[in-house]
């Protein structure tokens, strides 16, 4: 007779083999994968030098039913983009140290997709839910207070004392780019975002610029704020920089932004730094290596990744909901210089 297995034909090793060639009990062979901490490394050792002999892959649906867990955590992000990357890469590897699985969907923007997803997480049971540059709006707050999720909101511009948030100081970033533009003698900025997907941190980028000039009896002018794709770069640069007064700086709300900006400027023969100072945000990897180098800030990923983990243990564990604010450092290189005579 056929020993009972998967569909696929092939018979699942079982807990019971792993406990045999490792000599120790059942019992012991569980807490040993399923809780480690609690016997000694040398066993921990040998119950996984026999998992992968064996090829064992424990059964999560039996896993879910015993221990009352899934193992799963969601995150909800806006869009797969180099933004987020350093962050997301941070809650999962550091989840996957502690044993768990993650389920990742993009929003899009939209709250109706974001509520969808968040339903289909709920559906598989998740332990905890990250909400990462996504607005917790009113439907998508129900259901996850529904269905008793504990949640954190990652970058989302927006995190109160009352919700478990970890949030990153764009109005302060922005202060600080423009304390350090007007220090070199800058007083003619325009600002560069793109349109409404991710707007609250541009807006709060924008909040702590326009209040950095305000207090130096400086202005960003309407006309000189821009929201729109990489396209629409040239034409504004151009409208700009043909002005009775043009802008001397240009702070763009994402890197890529002032990417594009740059090999516009080089393309219209614009001087970086000599006729334009470039400020981006966000520090991604290529940013010391465009020409010339670009002066951005720094969002520490790594450093948001690991509080928004730390916030959502303590929830599982009971403790109520904290916000917490990372600071972002200016990073300066060789795009921003003096104010040209």
């Amino acid at each position: 007779m056929r020993r009972r297995g998967r569909s696929d034909g092939n018979v699942r090793v079982t807990i019971g083999q792993v406990a045999a060639l490792a000599a120790v009990s059942t019992a012991t062979a569980s807490r040993a994968l399923n809780r480690p901490g609690t016997v000694s490394d040398a066993l921990r050792e040998r119950v996984g030098a026999a998992v992968a002999r064996l090829g064992y892959l424990p059964n999560q649906t039996a896993r879910a039913l015993s221990s009352l867990h899934s193992g799963l955590v969601g995150m909800l992000v806006p869009a797969f983009d180099p933004g987020h990357a350093e962050v997301l890469e941070a809650i999962q590897t550091r989840l996957a140290a502690m044993g768990y699985a993650t389920l990742i969907a993009a929003t899009g923007g939209d709250s109706d997709r974001a509520v969808g997803a968040a339903r289909a997480m709920a559906a598989r049971e998740v332990e905890g839910l990250f909400v990462v540059g996504v607005e917790l709006e009113g439907s998508l707050g129900a259901l996850l207070d529904e269905r008793r999720i504990p949640y954190v909101l990652v970058d989302a511009c927006g995190g109160t004392p009352t919700k478990a948030s970890v949030d990153v100081s764009y109005a302060a970033a922005g202060e600080t780019v423009g304390a350090y533009l007007l220090g070199l003698g800058h007083r003619s900025l325009a600002f560069l975002c793109r349109p409404a997907n991710h707007a609250s941190q541009p807006a709060a980028l924008l909040q702590g610029l326009r209040a950095a000039l305000t207090a130096a009896d400086a202005s960003l002018p309407s006309e000189q704020v821009v929201a729109g794709g990489s396209g629409g770069i040239r034409a504004s640069l151009r409208q700009w920089l043909t002005a009775t007064t043009p802008p001397s700086a240009l702070v763009c709300a994402d890197d890529l932004l002032a990417l594009a900006a740059l090999h516009e400027g080089a393309l219209l023969g614009i001087a970086v730094p000599g006729q334009l100072s470039v400020v981006g945000c966000g520090d991604l990897l290529f940013a010391r290596h465009t020409t010339p180098a670009l002066s951005t800030l720094r969002i520490p990923g790594a450093m948001i990744g690991a509080a928004a983990v730390d916030q959502l243990l303590e929830r599982l564990e009971g403790a109520l909901p904290t916000g917490r604010s990372i600071p972002i450092k200016l990073v300066i290189r060789q795009s921003s210089g003096p104010a040209p005579m």
